[in-house]
């Protein structure tokens, strides 16, 4: 396996298309065949104008992209942190996931951030485990999703 290096991106500093293709290929890898829940366009512009982006790349070539944690933390007011989206190709191994919510939680934690909110679907109790591990709590059901939530 190729060595990764997680590399921070900060908003504005990713192509929407960079992360529609993240979006799409992560979508792909774990729900080939059905449709995506949302539409990737607007979602990948907001994100890319919006977000803090992690993405895990090959060490020799940035575009490769094998994981990556995208979110905001920027409301100043609130100090609440978002992750809108995490994600690994299945063949990138285990412990990727946990690299990229832990840069994203010190990235929350250096901007001053008390808490850090994210939507899970209930069905998948993979990623609620993966969550709970990092402390983060359930907060409110939401019908097919639940609103999580770690203080800082």
């Amino acid at each position: 396996m190729k060595e990764i290096r997680i590399k921070h991106y900060s908003p504005a500093e990713v192509s929407p298309i960079r992360i529609r293709e993240f979006l799409l290929a992560i979508h792909e890898d774990y729900h080939a065949g059905e449709p995506c829940d949302y539409d990737p366009v607007p979602y990948s512009e907001k994100l890319a104008q919006f977000a803090d982006c992690y993405f895990a790349v090959d060490c020799e070539s940035d575009s490769v992209v094998h994981g990556g944690v995208l979110g905001y933390c920027n409301d100043l007011k609130s100090r609440v942190a978002y992750i809108s989206f995490i994600g690994r190709l299945k063949s990138a191994g285990a412990g990727l996931g946990s690299q990229l919510i832990q840069r994203f939680i010190d990235l929350a934690r250096e901007r001053g951030m008390n808490r850090i909110r994210l939507e899970v679907a209930k069905s998948n109790e993979r990623a609620r485990g993966f969550y709970d591990k990092f402390g983060f709590m359930f907060v409110e059901d939401r019908g097919v999703k639940l609103l999580m939530e770690k203080c800082l």
